[in-house]
């Protein structure tokens, strides 16, 4: 949207029109727009760039028209509508895939899978465009009995097994059972009240006895 100033001479009198962009309530404008004025070449109205979330949502402007020796007198345009969509809901982002892994009982693997777990969620943030798109990872185990086998640091978003010295959690068959925790992926923006939506992502670790695993005993 644009305009131009044109200056009137009548009689020898100058009459110079001023354009004014408002809300249709006569408010000025809000600080998401730019309303340059200054010369004939600079009457243009612009949407500047923004990350705040509160610019999402629907805007109307309008241009109030009048000489400047007149001002009471003034022209009013029809209103113009203004969508700003919001670009974090849902993001443009690949999910966070579903992880699986088998673990045997007695096995301290150490940094190995851990770090692997850590370039996934690297490579899932990284994946965020626009990146000033916020997320945020949470760890959730619904089963106590696996409460010391299994941790997850948030401050670095590493999830460990940790080293199962017991066939206890096998249950009554000692063969192998899987279990399940999730990462709830939160995203939006990173301010209160502004987080967009959830999404959870299961992650099963299968328990397995080293007792029935010929990789780890033999009859010879």
């Amino acid at each position: 949207m644009s305009s131009r100033d044109t200056t009137l001479s009548t009689f020898g009198i100058s009459c110079t029109p001023v354009f004014e962009l408002q809300t249709p309530e006569g408010d000025p404008i809000p600080a998401y727009f730019s309303d340059t004025r200054g010369s004939s070449d600079a009457n243009t109205f612009d949407i500047l760039y923004s990350e705040d979330p509160n610019f999402i949502g629907e805007w109307k402007v309008q241009l109030k028209a009048y000489f400047n020796e007149n001002p009471a007198n003034a022209v009013l345009s029809n209103e113009y509508t203004i969508v700003v969509n919001d670009p974090c809901d849902p993001p443009g982002m690949t999910l966070f895939p579903t992880q699986s892994f088998n673990y045997v009982i007695t096995d301290n693997i150490g940094a190995s899978h851990q770090s692997d777990l850590t370039s996934a969620f690297n490579s899932f943030v990284s994946s965020i465009d626009p990146s000033f798109c916020y997320s945020r990872i949470t760890y959730r185990n619904d089963d106590p009995t696996t409460t010391s086998a299994f941790s997850f640091d948030p401050a670095t978003d590493v999830f460990s097994i940790n080293q199962i010295m017991t066939l206890d959690l096998l249950g009554e068959n000692k063969d192998q059972i899987t279990k399940t925790v999730y990462f709830d992926v939160y995203y939006g923006y990173d301010c209160e009240g502004c987080i967009r939506g959830v999404q959870t992502v299961p992650f099963t670790i299968t328990l397995k006895n080293p007792c029935i695993d010929k990789n780890y005993v033999a009859i010879q």
